[in-house]
């Protein structure tokens, strides 16, 4: 994205905007002429902001975001009265610029996500499992609230083996770096984008162990984007309904007692 001004629409409403790049200030004025400032969104607020805003649901999670968008102006100090106008641009700004930041292949295995280079390694079975079970919390009226921000930082603390230049921080990385960053780190270890946690994780331990003939400890030490491979692949290879046994023939009330299957004919004869 070309810094300088430049014009964008975000839900049917245009903004002009003084860009530097998403590591600098923002200043945005919306169409009626009302103008704002916003900080750099730094990757640290944002995962903070997921454990306030997402929620998981039984179809998986949901982001509120109005609330997301609220965090973010609260962030640069915008006043309330200007929320409405500024909440799409908010979500924008978060987002690195509301697009995919594919991370690319760098030298001895590592990533480059814009300036900065990591080198990665997918988190285990064992890891993810710790991380499920410290993200969820009894939320005070007897369900479980799962904070999403808290498992992606366990699952970053797991991946992210180093990050250049030296002295580079991650919790200080700009939305649109975090956000690259945190696509190279779920590519490696999620493999259905639908099922980012895995809150069944105890069920596919006990599934696999069963199934491969592994110990609980095996299962742990496998890298979790193949255990979810291996789940799915055991899903494929189950029949679709238990096999029906074949029905007994029926009895007639015609038919002999002696030419019935189960039947045990004694003969008695004088002598």
């Amino acid at each position: 994205m070309t810094a300088g001004p430049m014009h964008i629409g975000i839900d049917g409403r245009e903004f002009a905007l003084s860009f530097e790049g998403f590591d600098a200030p923002l200043r945005a004025t919306a169409p009626g002429g009302r103008g704002i400032t916003l900080r750099p969104w730094r990757f640290g607020r944002h995962l903070a902001a997921l454990d306030r805003c997402a929620q998981a649901t039984p179809t998986g999670l949901a982001l509120d975001t109005a609330a997301f968008a609220r965090e973010v102006l609260d962030d640069s100090a915008v006043p309330d009265a200007h929320a409405d106008d500024f909440h799409g641009l908010a979500l924008w700004w978060a987002s690195g610029g509301g697009r995919d930041r594919p991370a690319t292949a760098a030298a001895d295995g590592e990533v480059r996500c814009g300036a900065v280079r990591a080198r990665l390694r997918p988190w285990s079975g064992g890891e993810r499992l710790a991380a499920v079970a410290a993200s969820r919390e009894q939320d005070g009226e007897g369900g479980t609230r799962f904070h999403l921000g808290r498992y992606l930082r366990a699952m970053l603390a797991c991946s992210v083996q180093a990050l250049e230049p030296p002295g580079t921080v991650l919790e200080e990385l700009d939305a649109a770096t975090g956000q690259s960053l945190l696509q190279a780190v779920l590519a490696l270890n999620v493999a259905d984008p639908e099922a980012l946690y895995a809150p069944e994780a105890a069920r596919q331990t006990l599934r696999l162990c069963r199934e491969l003939g592994w110990t609980p400890s095996r299962v742990w030490a496998t890298p979790a984007v193949e255990l979810d491979r291996l789940d799915a692949l055991l899903d494929r290879a189950a029949p679709a309904t238990a096999p029906v046994p074949p029905p007994r023939p029926a009895i007639s009330r015609s038919s002999r007692l002696a030419d019935q299957p189960d039947a045990v004919v004694i003969r008695i004869e004088d002598d």
